[in-house]
């Protein structure tokens, strides 16, 4: 079953080529995971057979120039893009026994305000890298050890303001708090000191950086399978939304979440 990490940072605007920086530096640090271990591909397909591409380590101008045309051309003709910037990159190999790719946004000052009538505030800036999982791995399946380390390259990324990684039915199924929340799922970080007495529902908690892992079950499970193991990630949730310590997009947005 596919599940995703996702990492907040502290919104700061850079440019676009700034942004494309931190984009390579992100993959040069999770490629360094076991986890995410057999490098980086960009697809550049003319159709659905076309399996062409490149590195994005190998080029760091490659890269810019094809990212920066995909933004622009996310806009109708003479109006700015209406999305917020972002790069990819998959595992390399055939589309369908890839088990890893990750995706960066980033805001730029053009298009917070990007579409908006000058009454209206513009759009909420934000800075978010997701690491999608749709597959095992050859070697090291769905344990869960490697994907903490994943979870800890994604903290000591930047500025981190959460760290969630859970399974999609998890968010549209069986969400414990509030919508308008974050949460963590499975395995998660929170920038706020807390100890295993805290949150006595969790397998795991550990101090990390300036805040504190979250390991909810020890072993893989699925929202479907393990009716137990989703009990208790949704009681560890709870916890934490008692405890003050899950965002809303608005504490996200501020850049301030856990300081």
């Amino acid at each position: 079953m596919s599940f995703d990490a996702t990492a907040d940072y502290v919104p700061d605007n850079p440019s676009f080529e700034e942004g494309i920086g931190q984009y390579l530096g992100l993959l040069e640090d999770l490629g360094r995971t076991k986890r995410l271990d057999n490098g980086w591909f960009v697809g550049t397909p003319a159709d659905e057979h076309d399996l062409s591409g490149f590195d994005p380590l190998e080029d760091g101008q490659t890269t810019y120039e094809h990212f920066l045309a995909r933004y622009k051309s996310s806009g109708y003709e003479g109006q700015p893009p209406k999305m917020p910037p972002d790069a990819f990159a998959d595992e390399p190999g055939p589309y369908l026994e890839r088990c890893y790719s990750v995706q960066y946004k980033w805001s730029v000052p053009e298009w917070n305000r990007a579409n908006v009538p000058p009454s209206l505030p513009a759009a909420k800036p934000l800075c978010e890298a997701r690491v999608a999982f749709p597959l095992p791995h050859p070697k090291w399946g769905m344990e869960p050890g490697p994907l903490i380390e994943v979870v800890k390259a994604l903290v000591a990324f930047r500025a981190a303001q959460h760290v969630a990684l859970y399974f999609w039915s998890y968010r549209t199924e069986h969400w414990p708090v509030d919508i308008t929340r974050r949460a963590i799922g499975w395995i998660g970080w929170v920038p706020f000191p807390l100890t295993q007495r805290d949150v006595p529902e969790a397998a795991r908690v550990e101090a990390l950086g300036r805040g504190s892992l979250i390991v909810t079950n020890e072993a893989y499970w699925t929202p479907h399978e393990n009716p137990e193991a989703l009990a208790r990630a949704q009681a560890v949730d709870r916890r934490l939304n008692l405890l003050g310590v899950l965002p809303t997009a608005d504490d996200l947005a501020r850049g301030d979440w856990g300081q």
